[in-house]
């Protein structure tokens, strides 16, 4: 049976949820669960990058495909403006998307969770 839950009235379950999507600018922002309890998501750009990034810092964890990073170092200035900006966005209302984020993480990460008034590291 599939675990599902709705957060700010958008469906996730328990594998998978999209926080974030433009397909005019080519970002995507998704949250996994984390089996090991490490608060991170992940980024993709179109098909030529996709990174897992830690809440806490925005530093590299993973890199899915690209070559653009180094595992263990920030994103180059640019990506990461462009990440901060989108997550400063609001969505559909009065959430950002990364409240969205944090609160998603917390919905199917439960025995992890991150403090949702943790602001945007810079």
């Amino acid at each position: 049976m599939e675990f599902k839950k709705y957060v700010d009235g958008n469906m996730i379950t328990e594998e998978m949820a999209k926080v974030y999507r433009n397909d005019t600018t080519g970002y995507e922002i998704r949250i996994y669960t984390e089996p090991l309890g490490n608060p991170s998501f992940h980024v993709l750009y179109k098909d030529v990058w996709e990174v897992v990034l830690q809440i806490k810092d925005l530093k590299v964890l993973e890199i899915k495909h690209g070559k653009l990073f180094k595992k263990g170092e920030f994103l180059p200035v640019n990506i990461k403006k462009d990440i901060i900006n989108i997550l400063n966005e609001y969505r559909k209302g009065r959430l950002t998307y990364w409240d969205f984020l944090l609160i998603t993480w917390n919905a199917i990460n439960e025995k992890f969770p991150v403090d949702e008034s943790m602001r945007i590291p810079k």
